[in-house]
């Protein structure tokens, strides 16, 4: 196990961002950084044992705290010659691990953490027996708050995008789930085909990380079309729409910017929210499309959110809507207007896209934490769930019941979409859920177990929708095991 502090500077940003994951109890390292010249192949390790040595007896965790600026001013004025031959050597010892074109800090096949453009990363081992200020575990965190397994997430992510390539589908993510540049450039890293937004703070945040963006809301009214006209002209953006008022907005702010928008038609293949019902509706939305001279047809999609049924009993709402969309396609070719793109897809359905007619691309979200609802339908298995929230227990006076601090406001307050009562379910109790929410007092309901928990105790809950929470946090914590690992902001949250 490892500790890495990283100054990881990201290709899409101009800025640089500082990553301090921490390590669990036991041995400790530390990754530091070498520039693209030092790191050039064959005088990298001559460079980081002159740099071990002008450290001397200084910890290199220490030094690297500082910031960069810190190691860069040990490391000013140091020519060649005395790098070459440092004054003594060190305590520490380091090796290159590895080189990478893209910043993570989930393992690879190799295990390595924390890379950068261009440069080296270094694996530098504390001496045995000396421990770290940084060391750090759950009892640290002020509650509630939610908790990223770093292993499961990087499951999630493989697979997924293993299972895309494998049925020939364009994999294009959803961000509302994690909201999260980092967890984005994992999507991309594994071959997304762009990022699918809701709001346009998340078209914002995430045109720093992908070229490609689909806005799955109809932008209507004037602040927002301006809004999204001001959006970096370098992002290809695609709208989904379902309305003439929405196409005829969208025109007319594009011309104004003098920008070209893809456009997919959206449509209602059974959910009955959004989307044109009818395939001769679809038809008159693509003809508009196709005389507005800043809007290019790129095709329909659809969100499959009414089937919520467990994964192996699919199959007869899955051949309803086969059929919905094999009509409105049909209809589309018949009159000379065949999409290039159909897009549709979700996590609940994600598993069985392959069996959807004519799909060439998927939007699951969800997966990359899973959630109570996706484990109790199939979706994914328990130890799939990656999100957690992190509470303390407050309260034991009432009989059969303990309070956690996760209320409402930490936790969602939305039912369970399959069968199961309470908001949340406690990781080791299965039998423990959420039964009732305030806002900030979660009530377990201890009524058909004998795990009694004392006041101060730490669980943690699943719960019914990663997405509710996620969006209530600033930030979450990345963990293995019991260890705190690293952190990162909601970026995507808000309007």
């Amino acid at each position: 196990m490892a500790l890495f502090v990283d100054t990881i500077e990201n290709r899409s940003l101009s800025s640089r961002r500082k990553y301090v994951p921490r390590p669990p109890r036991g041995e400790v390292s530390v990754s530091v950084f070498t520039n693209p010249a030092a790191a050039a192949e064959g005088g990298a390790q001559a460079y980081i044992d002159a740099t071990l040595g002008l450290l001397g007896d200084r910890d290199p965790l220490t030094v690297l705290r500082q910031g960069p600026a810190a190691f860069e001013e040990l490391m000013s004025g140091s020519s060649p010659e005395r790098l070459r031959r440092p004054e003594a050597p060190s305590k520490w010892s380091a090796a290159v691990c590895r080189r990478r074109s893209w910043e993570s800090p989930l393992p690879t096949g190799n295990g390595w953490h924390g890379v950068t453009i261009g440069t080296a990363v270094i694996e530098c081992s504390r001496p045995a027996g000396e421990s770290s200020a940084m060391l750090t575990d759950f009892e640290t965190l002020e509650t509630p708050v939610p908790l990223i397994d770093l292993d499961r997430l990087q499951r999630n992510l493989d697979r997924m995008a293993g299972y895309a390539a494998e049925h020939g589908l364009a994999l294009r993510p959803h961000i509302k789930t994690h909201k999260s540049p980092m967890v984005a450039g994992e999507q991309i890293l594994r071959g997304a085909s762009g990022l699918t937004c809701a709001t346009l703070h998340e078209v914002e945040v995430m045109s720093e990380m992908s070229r490609d963006i689909l806005l799955a809301y109809s932008p209507i009214g004037y602040a927002r079309l301006r809004r999204l006209m001001r959006i970096s002209e370098s992002l290809r953006l695609s709208v989904m729409l379902d309305s003439a008022e929405a196409i005829e907005g969208l025109a007319h702010a594009a011309e104004r910017a003098e920008r070209d928008i893809d456009v997919l038609v959206e449509l209602d293949l059974g959910m009955h929210r959004v989307g044109v019902q009818r395939a001769s509706d679809a038809v008159t939305l693509v003809r508009q499309i196709e005389a507005s001279p800043r809007l290019r047809y790129a095709g329909i999609g659809f969100y499959p959110g009414n089937i919520r049924d467990h994964v192996s009993a699919q199959q007869p709402a899955l051949a309803a809507l086969n059929d919905a969309l094999a009509t409105m396609i049909g209809e589309l070719e018949r009159v000379g207007l065949a999409p290039r793109v159909v897009s549709g897809g979700s996590t609940p359905t994600a598993w069985n896209s392959h069996l959807i007619g004519g799909l060439t691309e998927i939007r699951p979200g969800t997966y990359v934490f899973n959630d109570r609802t996706t484990a109790e339908i199939g979706a994914c298995d328990w130890h799939d769930c990656a999100l957690t929230v992190l509470a303390t227990v407050v309260s034991t006076s009432v009989p059969n019941q303990a309070v956690i601090d996760a209320g409402s406001k930490a936790l969602g307050r939305e039912p369970l979409r399959s069968d199961g009562a309470g908001y949340g379910v406690v990781v080791g109790q299965p039998d423990v859920v959420v039964g009732a929410m305030s806002e900030e007092h979660g009530l377990l309901d201890l009524s058909g177990t004998s795990w009694r928990p004392a006041i101060g105790d730490l669980v943690r809950v699943i719960p019914n929708h990663a997405c509710l929470v996620v969006n209530l946090h600033d930030q979450v914590i990345g963990v293995r095991g019991d260890a705190v690992m690293t952190r990162w902001p909601v970026a995507a949250r808000g309007r």
